[in-house]
């Protein structure tokens, strides 16, 4: 491995522990703090659903089609491939360059 992915990857993992840390601490701190008036916030934080990281989030996407029916979009897979026809145009096929370039 190249000396310069090695010492970045080790930083990377040193910079993680250490948000891990953090995170710990904060929540340790803050569950050391509950009261009467703070039960249900700790509560409502505990059973809610895990979270994704902080990673981008894209809703439900509806998609209508052309005879007028609403498809429903929720996987990641299919959400990208809506959002890539819908808002970029499709690759040309080689006959299509050869035409434009004669």
């Amino acid at each position: 491995m190249n000396p310069i992915h090695h010492a970045h990857k080790t930083k990377r993992n040193i910079y993680r522990e250490m948000i891990e840390s953090a995170k710990r601490r904060h929540w340790e701190n803050f569950l050391g703090t509950v009261n009467d008036k703070t039960v249900w916030t700790a509560h409502w934080y505990m059973s809610s659903k895990p979270t994704d990281g902080s990673k981008v989030w894209v809703p439900t996407l509806k998609v209508r089609h052309t005879d007028g029916r609403v498809w429903e979009v929720e996987s990641n897979v299919d959400k990208s491939k809506v959002l890539q026809e819908t808002f970029f145009l499709k690759p040309r096929t080689t006959h299509q360059v050869t035409m434009m370039t004669t």
